[in-house]
C-alpha cells in the first residue's frame, strides 16, 4: 500500500507499507515493512527530502544463486535536488 500527502504548497509525504511471503526453500521468512519520505520545497526549484527505509523490522533477503542471504537493516537518509 502506498499514500501519497501534499500537506502544503511545499510540503510533501509519502508512506509506503509492503508484505513480502516467506521463501521457506531458502529460510527466509515472510516479512512487513515500511518507508516513508517527507520532502519540502522552500522555492520552485530546489527541494529537501527525509527517506526512512525498512522502519518496521530489519529482514533477510535471498540474495541469489548460490550466493548468501542478506541482511537488510533499517536506514535513514536526506536529500538535496536543485531542478531548472
Amino acid at each position: 500500500m502506498q499514500s501519497y500527502f501534499d500537506l502544503s504548497r511545499n510540503v510533501e509525504v509519502s508512506l509506503t507499507f509492503r508484505y513480502v511471503g516467506a521463501l521457506p526453500y531458502y529460510l527466509v521468512s515472510g516479512y512487513e515493512t515500511g518507508d516513508a519520505r517527507v520532502a519540502w520545497r522552500p522555492v520552485q526549484h530546489i527541494e529537501f527530502a527525509v527517506v526512512g527505509q525498512n522502519l518496521l523490522q530489519p529482514h533477510v533477503e535471498y540474495g541469489g544463486d548460490p550466493g548468501p542471504l542478506v541482511g537488510i537493516k533499517r536506514s535513514v537518509y536526506a536529500s538535496l535536488t536543485f531542478r531548472k
